[in-house]
């Protein structure tokens, strides 16, 4: 894991300066540069729960929202976390 110099957020990879570009570009600005966040422990930041093994077979006939759920059924959300961030 790396966490940025400057906000302290963890990063899967950062640039060679070791901050988010964000991050930079906030402070070279002169704005507050809060932390970007941590990575979720329960789903180890992805937002989901699921595994990349897992597939879920989809009609393109059946439209957007039947899509959607078949999706979800997969990879339901992170009860913690919803987003992969905390």
């Amino acid at each position: 894991m790396t966490n940025c110099v400057i906000c302290g957020g963890w990063a899967r990879q950062l640039p060679p300066h070791g901050a988010h570009n964000l991050c930079v570009a906030r402070r070279n600005l002169g704005q507050p540069t809060p932390s970007l966040g941590e990575k979720c422990t329960t789903c180890n930041g992805t937002g989901h729960l699921g595994t990349a093994q897992s597939t879920a077979l989809l009609d393109f006939r059946l439209g957007p929202a039947a899509i959607s759920r078949a999706i979800a059924a997969v990879f339901p959300t992170c009860p913690d976390c919803k987003n992969g961030i905390k």
